[in-house]
């Protein structure tokens, strides 16, 4: 029973906001020979027992919510050998987790899977499969979650290598989200402490949720009744991502900020395309942020759900940037860095806390669409999934999270894997249908490839 695991801690404000969110991750994995349902199978069980985090589910104490251990072992997993890659996203981002009882997970396998777009056959590999892994966001994050892919393809390399595995030996440690709650604390004690910059930083969070431009152009019958996440999935091939790259730091931008630029100018071209016609733009970007990089020390082991959702970026865009994208790309980055060196995603989350404090009822506030889109990067994750063994490599790896609960239009999923450029744009599709989705997509390659062959 459930009343037997161990009692861990009581759950963050911020641990609670994710509670709403499935999170789906697909995983392209080569082997030399057919991988079999027992090898994923076996790969599973010790995964389960090697990762704390993944034995986790809720219990309620004194009225509160707690996470604890499962009381007992259980693997979902399942074959899917005549699921559409599509379906199985919507199977992993609409599934309903008993969150008492756990898992909080699941895999499913296709065993013969054609090859990726845009990716090669591996030489010496010619057996393609596809691992699709649903995750409740309630317990993990990006960084977590790539982590695990990574525990997944080497456990399978030696399952199937028939080396020995030490369940004893545990992969992660699994933490909560107190170090980040800690520092909400203290970011909204100083607020409340000073009442005139309360009111100041009131004024300006206040200003800061107002409606996007994106949102007003968009008509009420545009999407579904019965809303739910599609995503478009875009790979940029190595030579185009390795010259992106490379003009990225030529320019002293970050791949993320450079990204962000071009989502923006893409953004205004779809703005004017709908009507609206100005000469500049404010166009709103809202980044999710790693708290881990607030924490101090080595975080590389820290699992858990430890994403902070909001760190918004506002820039005027001229309706044609042309030849000077990179010199505006520059001043997105800075914008950029100044929220990060700022700790703006904490001192928002303090904020939410000080408006709730002064209105119980302030939770409309929090529903308002701030954003034209949003930006969840995590960089170049090679080194947290692993490129695999001498008998099963990953090949690919993309993911995306469920976001038509929330007030977000869409979200771009970007990260790199092995030398290539990985896009996925999630979108809700209670506002933004197919037709629009692939529009603005198209409109982001568009410029990104042209920027690549600006003239210096």
């Amino acid at each position: 029973m459930a009343s037997d695991g161990k009692w861990l801690w009581k759950t963050t404000s911020l641990e609670q906001s994710y509670t709403t969110y499935n999170i789906s991750y697909q995983l392209t994995l080569a082997s030399r020979e057919p991988l079999l349902e027992d090898h994923l199978r076996q790969a599973l069980i010790h995964l389960s027992r090697k990762v704390p985090l993944l034995r986790l589910c809720y219990a309620q104490r004194e009225g509160e919510w707690w996470l604890r251990e499962m009381a007992q072992e259980i693997i979902d997993f399942e074959m899917i050998p005549d699921v559409t890659i599509k379906d199985a996203h919507q199977k992993c981002l609409a599934y309903q987790y008993d969150i008492k009882t756990g898992p909080l997970w699941f895999a499913k396998l296709k065993p013969v899977s054609p090859s990726m777009e845009g990716v090669s056959d591996m030489a010496g590999f010619p057996h393609i499969s596809t691992v699709f892994l649903g995750l409740y966001h309630g317990i993990t994050d990006g960084y977590s979650n790539m982590k695990i892919c990574g525990y997944l393809v080497q456990l399978l390399e030696d399952v199937i290598a028939r080396n020995p595995i030490n369940d004893e030996e545990k992969l992660g440690i699994c933490v909560s989200g107190e170090r980040t709650q800690q520092l909400i604390e203290e970011r909204f004690a100083a607020i409340k402490a000073d009442s005139e910059y309360k009111e100041e930083m009131m004024k300006e969070y206040q200003a800061s949720q107002k409606s996007c431009l994106l949102a007003s152009m968009i008509s009420e019958d545009a999407g579904e009744k019965e809303p739910k996440t599609r995503m478009l999935l875009r790979n940029l091939d190595p030579d185009t991502s390795t010259a992106f790259f490379k003009r990225c730091r030529e320019e002293g931008v970050s791949v993320n900020s450079a990204f962000t630029a071009v989502g923006s100018v893409a953004m205004v071209d779809f703005l004017v395309e709908g009507g609206i016609d100005q000469d500049t733009y404010r166009i709103s970007s809202n980044h999710v942020v790693n708290a881990r990089r607030y924490w101090g020390g080595d975080t590389s082991d820290y699992l858990g759900c430890h994403a902070l959702p909001t760190n918004p970026v506002t820039v005027e865009t001229p309706r044609t940037v042309g030849s000077n994208f990179w010199n505006y790309a520059r001043k997105l980055h800075r914008e950029f860095q100044k929220t990060l060196d700022s700790d703006k995603a904490i001192h928002i989350e303090a904020m939410k806390q000080v408006c709730r404090s002064e209105n119980p009822d302030s939770g409309a506030l929090f529903k308002l669409l701030q954003f034209d889109f949003c930006m969840t990067n995590m960089g170049n994750v090679t080194s947290l999934v692993t490129e695999g063994g001498a008998h099963v490599q990953a090949t690919h790896v993309l993911r995306t999270t469920a976001i038509h609960p929330v007030p977000n239009l869409w979200a771009h999923f970007l990260h790199s894997f092995r030398g290539r450029l990985i896009n996925v744009l999630a979108y809700s599709t209670e506002n933004i249908n197919d037709e629009m989705a692939e529009n603005y997509c198209n409109k982001v390659f568009k410029h990104l490839h042209e920027v690549i062959n600006i003239k210096k």
